[in-house]
């Protein structure tokens, strides 16, 4: 008897950050992709994952870390096919919340955005929520881009609320604390810092003693913020841009 290609369970977990989608066939892993299952947020803004496929089980694993105890919407196209070419009859959409049992959040005090120093301190303050005792074991990220995609630093920490930042070289970075229980469950991540690392000898440009230079990239200092959709677009350089050497900037926009 046939049976209609469908969904019949949806699992979400958080310290993963992976999504487990069970069909009711096997599924063909060339019609599994962002277009066919889409995660937004209550923004609307969309969450790219990476998929494997075994059998009739497919396993999102999130680009980027969803916010805790936070109601996401999962759409699941006619797109999915199971590998005989059957595609789903209708969209299914659910409703998805990462339920963490942590519930204190953390905030970065040094340093402080946009800061520039030689040897920079990562220091953050964990906040209790509804009086609940704190966590104190922290789950640090340090990247070279403000989406957390270029990772150059991933570490736990435990009773400590400061760390030095001693095997990074020259450059812009971003950082984000969270706090996470010995058992995986973890919390909201902080506010994000991005501050600039600078070699000693470098350049200073509030005086006129010239010692050894560096060679650098230049650094964005301002830009539109993750998520928004903003009608025009501001960018801010740490040294000044030929506009000539600017090529065509191409904006995409995707919507749940």
């Amino acid at each position: 008897m046939y049976q209609q290609f469908d969904i019949l369970t949806l699992a979400c977990d958080l310290p993963s950050r992976s999504i487990v989608i069970e069909c009711s066939h096997d599924v063909d892993e060339d019609s599994v992709s962002n277009d066919s299952i889409l995660l937004g947020d209550e923004s609307g803004n969309l969450i790219n994952a990476a998929f494997v496929v075994n059998g009739k089980v497919i396993t999102a694993t999130l680009q980027d870390w969803p916010v805790a105890n936070t109601e996401y919407s999962l759409l699941i196209q006619p797109l999915l096919k199971t590998i005989a070419g059957d595609g789903l009859k209708t969209a299914v959409k659910r409703k998805l919340v990462f339920k963490s049992t942590v519930l204190s959040t953390v905030s970065i005090l040094a340093p402080a955005n946009y800061e520039t120093c030689l040897q920079p301190y990562l220091v953050w303050q964990e906040h209790s929520k509804n009086g609940e005792a704190l966590i104190s074991r922290y789950g640090i990220e340090i990247s070279s881009d403000t989406g957390f995609f270029k990772i150059v630093t991933r570490t736990t920490v435990a009773n400590k609320v400061s760390i030095a930042l001693k095997t990074l070289l020259a450059g812009q970075y971003f950082a984000r604390v969270r706090a996470e229980s010995p058992s995986g469950d973890v919390g909201i991540w902080s506010e994000p810092v991005t501050f600039i690392i600078q070699k000693e000898g470098a350049i200073d440009a509030n005086n006129d003693l010239w010692g050894p230079t560096i060679d650098k990239d230049i650094e964005i200092i301002e830009q539109p913020a993750n998520g928004d959709t903003p009608s025009s677009f501001l960018f801010v350089f740490s040294e000044e841009v030929d506009p000539d050497a600017i090529g065509d900037i191409v904006v995409t926009r995707r919507v749940v």
